[in-house]
């Protein structure tokens, strides 16, 4: 008996360490498992994918639509006050048609004024002007066909039985060339208002009379005259003509100028060929462009664009009205001709 007490005590003994190593172990278990969750918490916490991370980027995006947002409002905001605006300049145009009714080809009533004393002598100092006549081949480069209290507005036979006073519809006035981005009129000198006389010989050694001509005409050097820059007609003493004379309040400064083979273009809306036809604006005259080295642009009764040497023809004048020229109040012209030109004036 006593032995079997001693075996049921051992059994005991055993029985609480085996007891002893599942806590034990148990307990490790436990910290591992609770090691691996905390990982996972932290990871899903602060990781890259976290719940931080998330709402750090649900804020971002948040803020982005927000913005995105504002800036579609803004658009359509913008496009409201412009949608209004437009309102209103159509209202204006309502009052000021001249952006409606006004056509290319129409006459214009603008005065240009008359020739004075002081003019013709500033022409005559640079040894530009022909008094009273038509130049000469010997006068070549010259202007001529106008005298002083001429009117500005009033055509010029520009040469010998051209007979242009003799036709009404090119004896004076304005006519429109184009409508400027900014919706001005550019307006050109509806008949001859002035005489050039161009020649195929330079009046100075090393340059070339074409382009001789288009930097007195345009105050431009010729991109095909190579063997000159500005500076060497400044030096050599060649003076560009200056045609703000026939500017008054309606035109903008420094706009007027001596039609040239680039405003041809605005009519025949094309650079391939000089050969283009023009509207019909009279008799022979020249533009301010030089087609070769010894000739200068002219256009034909019939609108051909050609090289011209040797010749004295006429020249027109092109200026720019400011924007805010008007219809006036008092029109009671359509356009259609010298009689019933367009009366303007400013806003």
């Amino acid at each position: 008996m006593k032995c079997k007490k001693i075996n049921k005590k051992s059994e005991l003994l055993k029985l609480k360490k085996e007891i002893n190593g599942i806590t034990l172990i148990a307990l490790v278990v436990t910290i591992i498992v609770l090691l691996i969750l905390s990982a996972i918490a932290i990871n899903l916490t602060i990781g890259n994918n976290g719940i931080i991370k998330r709402a750090q980027d649900s804020t971002q995006k948040w803020e982005e639509a927000t913005a995105n947002e504002q800036n579609e409002l803004n658009e359509v905001a913008n496009f409201m006050d412009k949608y209004l605006n437009d309102n209103d300049d159509s209202e204006d145009n309502e009052d000021n048609p001249i952006l409606t009714e006004v056509k290319l080809g129409d006459y214009i009533n603008y005065d240009a004024g008359i020739w004075t004393k002081e003019e013709i002598d500033e022409l005559k100092s640079q040894n530009m002007y022909v008094d009273g006549s038509l130049p000469t081949i010997e006068e070549a480069f010259k202007f001529g066909g106008f005298t002083e209290n001429q009117s500005r507005n009033k055509s010029i036979d520009a040469y010998e039985n051209s007979n242009i006073t003799q036709n009404p519809d090119f004896s004076e006035g304005w006519r429109v060339l184009a409508i400027n981005e900014d919706g001005s009129l550019k307006i050109v000198s509806a008949g001859t208002v002035e005489a050039f006389r161009h020649s195929q010989y330079s009046p100075m050694d090393g340059f070339y009379s074409g382009y001789y001509c288009e930097y007195i005409l345009r105050k431009v050097v010729n991109e095909n005259d190579t063997d000159h820059t500005e500076e060497d007609y400044i030096n050599a003493g060649i003076v560009p003509r200056d045609f703000s004379m026939y500017e008054n309040e309606l035109a903008k400064n420094n706009s007027a100028h001596c039609m040239s083979i680039y405003d041809a273009y605005n009519i025949t809306g094309s650079l391939e060929s000089t050969t283009n036809k023009l509207r019909n604006l009279g008799i022979f005259y020249h533009l301010a462009s030089g087609q070769g080295k010894t000739a200068l642009a002219r256009v034909q009764p019939n609108g051909d664009i050609f090289a011209s040497e040797n010749t004295c023809y006429g020249i027109r004048i092109v200026l720019d009205l400011k924007p805010e020229v008007v219809i006036a109040s008092d029109n009671t012209g359509d356009g259609t001709s010298f009689e019933k030109a367009w009366k303007l004036s400013l806003k």
